[in-house]
This record gives structure tokens, C-alpha cells and sequence, in this order.
């Protein structure tokens, strides 16, 4: 009878984790496919290890989610609906990660949100120096605040 629940488990914990820090495909789905025989098949592992490891699972979701949408509705230009999902994805992850920072700067920056701007502007300058991308974004803030 659990045999049947493996299948959704394993789906559900790799496309969670699936494409986040660095992993691929086959990874992802490996470390899944590991968990979910554990939590399911063995009968030593107790309740209280199953549902921590599905809320890590699960917050890598939400994570993965906020990340899928910020970028959607920041193609589509529904900049509010992207801002607040891209400052949770940034929020929750633990990883820096300069373009999440850039592309919210970059909406803050045409909202006429000057502060936060520059706040995500730097951060993303900080996190890859090396990319031209923030620079040009903290120069188009400083001309904006020139002209305010």
C-alpha cells in the first residue's frame, strides 16, 4: 500500500529541490527518490524526522514557486505581483543571488522607489562585481536622484 504513495513523494521532493543550488535533474530527483524510500519503506524512521524533512521539502517549494512567479509576472511587467515574490524568493533562499537582486532593483527603479532601488542595485553589485549589469543600474539611480 505505501508503494503507491512513493511515486508523488518522489515527484513532489524533487521538483522542490530540482534546479536550486546548482542541482540537476538527476540529482535532485536521486536525493528525492533517497528520502521518500526512507521515510517510507523504513520503519525506524519516526514521525517527528519525516515531517521535518517534508517542511524543508516544502520551503524549498514555496522558494522554488516565488522564484517561478517573480520571473513570470516580471516578464509580463506586473511589477507589484513580481516584487512581492522575488523579495520573499530572496528572503527565503539562503543563496545570494546577484540577477533576483538586479531585476528587483531594476522595478523598484520604475516604480520611482529610489532607496530600494539602490538597496538591490548594490547588493546585486556586490554579489558579482565583476557584471556590468548593476553598475549601469546604480548609475540610472544616481541620475534619477538628480533629477528629483
Amino acid at each position: 500500500k505505501k508503494d503507491i504513495l512513493i511515486l508523488p513523494i518522489i515527484l513532489f521532493f524533487g521538483f522542490s529541490i530540482n534546479g536550486l543550488y546548482g542541482m540537476g535533474h538527476f540529482l535532485s530527483f536521486g536525493i528525492a527518490t533517497i528520502v521518500a524510500i526512507e521515510c517510507m519503506i523504513n520503519r525506524k524512521t519516526n514521525f517527528f524526522i519525516i515531517t521535518i524533512i517534508t517542511l524543508i521539502f516544502f520551503w524549498h517549494g514555496i522558494v522554488k514557486y516565488s522564484i517561478w512567479q517573480g520571473l513570470d509576472k516580471f516578464e509580463k511587467k506586473d511589477y507589484s505581483s513580481s516584487i512581492s515574490h522575488l523579495e520573499r524568493a530572496v528572503t527565503m533562499y539562503p543563496k545570494s543571488i546577484g540577477r533576483f537582486h538586479l531585476i528587483l532593483g531594476q522595478m523598484y527603479l520604475e516604480r520611482g522607489e529610489l532607496i530600494k532601488a539602490k538597496t538591490h542595485a548594490v547588493k546585486a553589485n556586490g554579489i558579482n562585481p565583476e557584471h556590468k549589469g548593476p553598475i549601469k543600474l546604480i548609475e540610472a539611480i544616481n541620475n534619477s536622484e538628480n533629477i528629483f
